[in-house]
């Protein structure tokens, strides 16, 4: 008796399971599922004081895209800074520290990118 509950209950989930993945395997037939085109771009780099190459702590990056995706990040204390995940685009990086000059570089971004490396030289105001 114990082997035909197992049997009927296998059959069941059989059919239950194939009910799943009906739909699923008529919706996917023929078609073919590829990645998004949108890379996924890292910029990273240095924050430098112009006149002595040394790194800057602590100041505020902050880059603006042309779609008006907008991040901000503090460089640590090596003077490095990050954007992660970044669409191909046209960009602009900021610094407005009181100590130092603005800063501003425009840096356009292709599918092609993967990781843009940036240094960033502060001149002290």
């Amino acid at each position: 008796m114990f082997r035909l509950k197992n049997s009927i209950l296998s059959s069941v989930f059989a059919i239950l399971f194939g009910l799943v993945l009906l739909p699923v395997n008529s919706t996917l037939q023929g078609q073919t599922i590829q990645a998004s085109s949108d890379a996924m771009i890292t910029i990273s780099g240095d924050v430098i004081n112009a006149d002595n190459n040394q790194p800057v702590p602590g100041v505020l990056v902050t880059i603006v895209g042309d779609v008006g995706e907008n991040k901000e990040v503090e460089s640590n204390q090596r003077g490095k800074f990050s954007f992660n995940s970044l669409s191909p685009g046209k960009y602009t990086l900021k610094v407005d520290d009181p100590r130092y000059e603005e800063f501003s570089k425009d840096v356009e971004l292709t599918s092609q990118d993967s990781n843009k490396k940036i240094t960033i030289k502060l001149k002290p105001a």
